[in-house]
């Protein structure tokens, strides 16, 4: 995800508040899957991130994975793709597919 550390923990104290499990963002031009994260540490009690927007065009201003401390789970910083997310049986699917 890479967002500022200022930015993550304005965002921190708004998830605890609302109870947000999932954040979905895209505009960087790949695709992460980040552990349940809270404070930029990894916490069951925190926020899943998923940042996906491997539909658009890699322009190369960015790796990926920097600075995100060994958070990432899951990441194609090379395939274009896009995501599915499904709602079955009281629990959400998410799921990444390689378009190319």
């Amino acid at each position: 995800m890479n967002t500022p550390k200022h930015l993550a923990a304005a965002f921190d104290g708004l998830f605890d508040q609302f109870g947000v499990d999932l954040y979905l963002a895209g505009h960087r031009h790949f695709y992460e899957r980040m552990a349940v994260v809270h404070g930029g540490h990894a916490d069951s009690n925190g926020t899943r991130h998923i940042t996906n927007g491997a539909a658009g065009n890699y322009e190369g201003l960015s790796k990926g994975g920097e600075g995100l401390g060994g958070l990432v789970e899951a990441f194609d910083y090379r395939d274009q793709g896009f995501g599915e997310l499904e709602f079955s049986g009281g629990a959400l699917l998410w799921r990444y597919v390689i378009s190319a």
